[in-house]
């Protein structure tokens, strides 16, 4: 695009321009840079590797039809967009437009016809794009009076309705082109991004339940990425995977094989994240416009939109992460419990005994969930962490340095109690596992117990068994409770502290920036120290897994003779 025109810094990252466009526009350089070179080549990687895997792994399950022809000719045309270009920028952001469109033609040809769900990538890419090119539309159309070519601003329109009309062919489900029996399999496997983001495939499941009352027949079969039959490799892996003796060797090993699964949430994480920090900005913006005597009527719609498209973000980005990050830890899950079960399937009984069994497929499993579900929050909140404190310096200046030693003090003593939580947190799943043991050793020989008249003397032992249990958990609920303490220490303290030794002179918007800001960098902290508890406790707990999955299998004696057990 040309940046002719009275514009200063039309060709700087600006990213507003100043003096021209009534100071309410992008400056065309960051037009080219962020609303298309940047989701152009995050597109192409993708699109090639997407391309690679469906053409590797999956086979054609959706013939031809005329949804996948319309699709193809709006792209066609759509790939035909070309751009007017005054600067080797200006080209290059052209020439990446015209790989990406082209790269939609094959994508969209084998995913169409490859995968169940409409296309993530696609539909992404288009969405994002779609909402970049109505403002690179409004300011082709600004530029018309400087000198900019007509013809663009024409072309630019149409192929933002054209692309308007992709992202609604992009998000159609597949569901009567598939052929398959609709009540064996959930709307979920079908469901497109827009669908999954506002959990629009579970109002059918909950407009039943209002008329009828819910039973586990009505509802949705399990997706068949989650179902047991599906990890049964993973859990093959599992087992012959040479990690014995390794520290946190399981762990790992579930790390490597479940990587796939855990790229996912990355994306909506980081589009929080970057929704998160503009709320400060837009915080600012708010208050220095209603502080401003010449209120701009454009500025105001500017910022109602501008909160739109943040809280917006917020709320989509939020549902997506959470549900990737689910679907991640409901595997992690599966192979587990899978594992543990073909390992107890394999050790001697009674000898052995079965109460690890059963411990380890309920509690220890069920804390290692908990302890795996904020993955992502640890490096998500340390980024919030640090961009929070650079925009608090660049605000109060040195006083920020208040909340940093609040931060420092709390984050040490968090550490010091994360240090005793995992040997109190096993020595509570061993009591757990001793006392289920020997419940569940008396309820097999009842009636020898019975009639050895042992009833009340076991009952006995089983209650003081609760008991110390129940003294050993206190312990590390208490630990628990002084984590959770801890966490509330920064937001509490920080805006007090760093208020107090400020030096600067505050006014009205300066106050409630950087309290904005101090939230920011505050509720990750109370995230960080509440769930670091939690995930030294599910480290403690895999390494129980591993350990009893190490356990040396039964001999069998026996041997087949001629298909004849001898």
């Amino acid at each position: 695009m040309s940046s002719v025109g009275p514009c200063l810094n039309d060709d700087s990252l600006g990213p507003a321009v100043r003096g021209c466009r009534g100071n309410f526009d992008f400056t065309v350089a960051f037009e080219d840079v962020v609303f298309v070179i940047v989701p152009a080549i995050a597109f192409i990687c993708l699109g090639f590797l997407r391309i690679s895997k469906l053409c590797r792994c999956h086979r054609p399950i959706v013939g031809p039809s005329a949804v996948q022809w319309t699709k193809l000719l709006v792209l066609i045309i759509l790939g035909r967009n070309s751009s007017q270009f005054a600067s080797g920028r200006s080209l290059a952001a052209a020439s990446l437009a015209f790989i990406a469109a082209l790269l939609l033609i094959p994508l969209s040809w084998i995913e169409h016809s490859r995968a169940p769900r409409p296309s993530t990538a696609i539909a992404a890419y288009l969405s994002v794009t779609l909402l970049f090119d109505v403002a690179r539309t409004r300011t082709a159309w600004l530029l018309i009076p400087s000198g900019l070519n007509p013809n663009y601003a024409y072309l630019l329109t149409a192929a933002t309705a054209l692309k308007t009309i992709m992202v609604f062919l992009e998000s159609r489900q597949k569901e009567k082109w598939l052929g398959w029996d609709v009540k064996q399999h959930s709307p979920e496997e079908t469901s497109g991004i827009w669908n999954l983001g506002v959990f629009f495939w579970l109002n059918t499941l909950f407009m039943k339940g209002y008329r009828v009352i819910l039973t586990l027949e009505s509802l949705y079969p399990l997706d068949k990425a989650l179902t047991a039959e599906t990890h049964q490799h993973l859990v093959e892996r599992v087992h012959n995977n040479p990690y014995k003796g390794q520290k946190y060797g399981l762990a790992r090993l579930l790390l490597r094989i479940l990587l796939l699964q855990l790229l996912p949430p990355i994306i909506p994480r980081a589009a929080l994240l970057a929704a998160s920090i503009c709320q400060p900005f837009l915080i600012h913006a708010l208050l220095h416009y209603l502080q401003s005597e010449d209120q701009d009527q454009n500025h105001g719609y500017g910022l109602i939109g501008a909160t739109a498209l943040t809280y917006g973000a917020i709320a989509f980005s939020t549902a997506l992460y959470w549900y990737f990050q689910e679907r991640f830890v409901i595997m992690v899950r599966g192979i587990l419990v899978l594992a543990v079960y073909e390992k107890t399937t394999e050790l001697r009984m009674p000898a052995d005994g079965d109460s690890g069994a059963l411990t380890l497929m309920s509690t220890d499993v069920e804390r290692i969930t908990r302890g795996v579900l904020d993955l992502h929050e640890y490096w998500a909140n340390t980024i919030q962490i640090a961009l929070s404190c650079w925009l608090l310096q660049r605000e109060l200046g040195a006083a920020f340095a208040a909340s940093l030693g609040v931060v420092a003090v709390s984050t040490l003593t968090a550490f010091g109690i994360g240090k005793l939580l995992g040997p109190r947190q096993k020595e509570w799943m061993e009591a757990i596992e001793t006392r289920v043991g020997v419940t569940a050793a008396a309820i097999a020989q009842m009636k020898l117990v019975k009639m050895s008249g042992m009833t009340k003397p076991i009952q006995s032992y089983v209650q003081r068994l609760r008991v110390r249990e129940i003294e050993i958990g206190g312990r590390w609920r208490m630990l628990l409770a002084a984590a959770a303490t801890v966490s509330q220490v920064p937001m509490t303290l920080s805006p007090v502290i760093t208020f107090a030794v400020a030096t600067k002179t505050l006014n009205t918007t300066s106050i409630f920036v950087s309290i904005s800001y101090l939230t920011l960098l505050a509720s990750p902290l109370m995230i960080l120290f509440q769930k670091i508890p939690q995930f030294l406790g599910a480290l403690t707990c895999l390494q129980r897994v591993q350990t009893y999955l190490e356990r040396d299998p039964r001999f069998d004696y026996r041997h087949l003779d001629n298909g004849i057990l001898a």
